[in-house]
């Protein structure tokens, strides 16, 4: 982390001081081995996918796909799907650009997608990127959009050529295009051979041979800050010991990977090294032995925390809900484990936080508890970032985006601010990190003092009159001197339309503890709350979940999230 924790200590609540370490149980106990050593037993081996049968593009096809496109991918891919989306400046890894025709995850002998394959991305996401899954969609919706992903690739292909040369002729660029969006054959990988000890050294000796040039001799690829995409962009070799692969990490994903390559990245294809190019006899053993030899490396189910999928959270009744996150109240409420991925990706991160949510009928809580190695809960020096969590609600069950809602849908959001609850006790103004600041008398102070007592503790914002400062005087909660809840209310319709409730609408309550390298925190708000969306049991809500982790330099919209889940509200 780029920034060391202060004072820790000094959060920790008397009473309670085991309870963050109990939840926290709870997260790493979702890894189930996480933080275990690995060993050299036989990796993982899921069970295999059925075979997908894909559905012929119809006229209804192409327009259910290109409604949903519209609605679900374009804010960050862009109306064409030239990755200029209005969120794709937001993005690292950046939202592909289909008029290149190069896709990262494919199967087939010339590096061409499969209809499958892009059905598979468009199902599970591509976890480490802020591709989510839609596997929530129906069947036919997903492959509505495989088949218009495939009409703007070949559109914004024949585009591009026209532009770059436009003497080229109708033909020849037909030509070009039916080439570069033809899928080859798919990879028939021979039979996977066995995993025993001399094979995981053969295969340990292969990688240092042929990987570890970028992966590093340990498989996690740090070594390297050279490497660029076809785009020009910086892009690190994938760290095998987080165990979290774009296309998965079964034995069969990890061989395409390897016989394909990663198009558009400097990962190569190692089908001629394997032998199966045709050049020379398949050396099946040599490939298998790399699998298992990378697949031994990975922490076991770190892919499944990282995967996506919908989920329905369930608001239990109670009889008070406690916006004490240590309350005992809080354990025997059930927890969900929702995965987060991240918007501009950093290693040193959360795969995900455990949601619990109570309502006793007048009041619904949420208790966020989430991994955070270090405490950053200052934002007055300019490189110094916040940590946060927010909510986001819709009333729509089939809302856009994740992004800041719509024109048409309006989100409502309960951010929860680390500085915030700082402040709430005690305004933390500048003056606190420079104490030696040079200062002046200002027309706006109520009491001015001269001489020796015209001191920074003299002018701080405070001892201000507020019609003087203007942000204050109009109830800024950004500008007020002393807060009142470490939670904000906001409204957005949109990217650029964020918006803080007034002031006579900030109801909603929150407070956090960190400790051992966790957060814990409670966000509390009235069912009914006034300008914000009204929750009732009748109801199910859409819902999703951001955390900001200031200690990497996350802010506004540099976060990690989560798809929209759903909630409903336990009766009595």
């Amino acid at each position: 982390m780029s920034h060391q924790t202060e004072a820790h200590g000094s959060v920790k609540t008397s009473g309670h001081g085991k309870s963050v370490g109990v939840i926290a149980a709870v997260v790493v106990g979702l890894a189930a081995g996480f933080f275990l050593g690995k060993g050299t037993s036989s990796p993982d081996a899921p069970p295999k996918e059925p075979p997908l049968k894909a559905q012929a593009l119809t006229p209804v096809l192409a327009t259910r796909g290109e409604a949903l496109f519209t609605k679900q991918c374009a804010t960050c891919h862009g109306p064409k799907g030239w990755g200029d989306g209005p969120a794709a400046y937001l993005l690292y890894p950046r939202p592909r650009d289909f008029s290149s025709a190069r896709f990262r995850l494919v199967s087939t002998t010339n590096q061409v997608p499969t209809d499958e394959d892009l059905f598979r991305v468009i199902t599970k996401g591509i976890p480490r990127s802020a591709m989510p899954a839609w596997n929530h969609l129906s069947e036919a919706d997903r492959w509505a959009l495989v088949h218009h992903v495939r009409k703007l690739t070949r559109d914004g292909l024949t585009a591009k050529l026209m532009l770059d040369d436009p003497d080229l002729s109708q033909k020849d660029t037909d030509e070009i295009v039916a080439e570069a969006t033809s899928p080859g054959d798919v990879w028939k990988l021979p039979p996977e051979t066995p995993v025993t000890l001399e094979s995981l050294a053969r295969g340990r000796r292969i990688f240092m041979k042929t990987c570890a040039k970028c992966h590093d001799s340990n498989g996690q690829g740090t070594g390297r800050d050279d490497l660029r995409t076809d785009d020009g962009m910086p892009i690190r070799a994938r760290d095998f010991t987080r165990g979290i692969f774009k296309g998965g990490k079964t034995s069969a994903a990890l061989a395409k990977r390897l016989l394909s390559g990663i198009p558009g990245t400097p990962m190569p294809s190692h089908s001629a090294g394997f032998g199966m190019d045709g050049t020379g006899p398949p050396m099946a053993d040599d490939l298998w032995a790399l699998v298992h030899f990378v697949q031994s490396l990975i922490r076991p189910d770190a892919q499944e925390l990282a995967q996506q999928g919908q989920k329905v959270l369930v608001a239990e009744h109670v009889a008070k809900v406690s916006t004490d996150p240590n309350d005992p109240s809080w354990r025997s409420v059930t927890p969900t484990y929702v995965a987060l991925m991240h918007l501009w990706w950093n290693d040193k991160r959360a795969d995900g936080l455990l949601v619990r949510a109570a309502h006793d009928g007048k009041r619904i809580a949420f208790q966020l508890t989430w991994e955070d190695g270090t405490m950053n809960d200052d934002v007055l020096r300019q490189d110094s970032f916040s940590d946060a969590a927010a909510i986001q609600l819709s009333p729509s069950l089939d809302p856009p985006l994740f992004t800041m809602g719509s024109k048409e849908s309006q989100v409502h959001i309960l951010q929860w601010k680390a500085h915030w609850q700082k402040g709430v006790d005690t305004y933390q103004d500048i003056e606190r990190v420079y104490p030696n600041m040079a200062v002046d008398q200002y027309p706006g102070i109520k009491n001015p003092t001269f001489g020796d007592q015209l001191t920074v503790e003299a002018v701080a914002t405070a001892k201000h009159r507020p019609i003087f400062m203007t942000g204050w005087s109009v109830g800024n909660l950004l500008s007020t001197p002393g807060r009142k809840s470490a939670v904000e209310s906001l409204a957005a319709k949109g990217f650029g339309t964020l918006r803080s409730l007034p002031a006579t609408e900030q109801s909603a309550e929150g407070h956090g503890q960190w400790e051992d390298r966790f957060w814990q925190i409670t966000l509390v708000r009235d069912l009914a709350a006034d300008g914000a969306l009204p929750l009732t049991a009748d109801k199910d809500t859409s819902i999703a979940f951001a955390i900001w982790d200031g200690g990497v330099g996350d802010r506004n919209g540099q976060k990690s999230v989560t798809i929209w889940h759903r909630i409903k509200l336990e009766t009595k």
